[in-house]
């Protein structure tokens, strides 16, 4: 049994995963960017019945305070899911947006990313950490597809769950021993 760490999961797949892998008997601690989501989960999870498995609370990639709380966090798996979606026509998305889709995606994800394997190692505990979210060379071209996309089909940055994706996750693609 694993005790695994899910940020971005408030909803899509970071919520399905979280209820999934707690059904499965694993310890989950489902983590929700902003409080009513933390709420939200919490209710939906109850109804589900799997809450002696899960533990929901609020980790805002971006806020410090969130960040260091969850380092004390007792778990052995990271599941790097957090990522927001802007996007629009480069004429005229807004520059703020595209510099927070960055942020969010990219540097928050792997500050908390290398911070967890730096405890990780400190404490000598072998785990895995799943962080295909922020892969920068894959964010670049997905943003000039994004931001250059007139015809509306591309709503966020990251590519949708597709057979390829799912393929790749299962066989651990994404997934980095340390």
């Amino acid at each position: 049994m694993k005790k695994i760490l899910i940020t971005g999961a408030g909803s899509g797949l970071g919520r399905g995963t979280a209820v999934g892998l707690a059904q499965a008997g694993h310890q989950v601690i489902a983590a929700t960017q902003i409080w009513p989501q933390v709420t939200e989960l919490r209710r939906h999870v109850a109804e589900l019945g799997p809450q002696d498995r899960i533990t929901v609370d609020k980790l805002d990639v971006l806020d410090a305070r969130d960040l260091a709380a969850a380092l004390s966090w007792d778990f052995d798996t990271l599941v790097s899911n957090a990522a927001v979606g802007d996007s629009g026509p480069m004429a005229e998305i807004p520059v703020n947006l595209v510099r927070r889709t960055f942020e969010t995606n990219v540097f928050s994800n792997l500050e908390l990313t290398q911070r967890v394997i730096r405890k990780f190692v400190d404490t000598g505990t072998a785990s895995r950490i799943m962080a295909g979210q922020f892969d920068p060379q894959d964010m670049t071209d997905r943003m000039v597809s994004v931001i250059g996309a007139e015809d509306g089909t591309y709503r966020n940055v990251w590519p949708p769950a597709n057979e390829d994706l799912v393929k790749q996750a299962q066989e651990g693609a994404w997934t980095r021993k340390i």
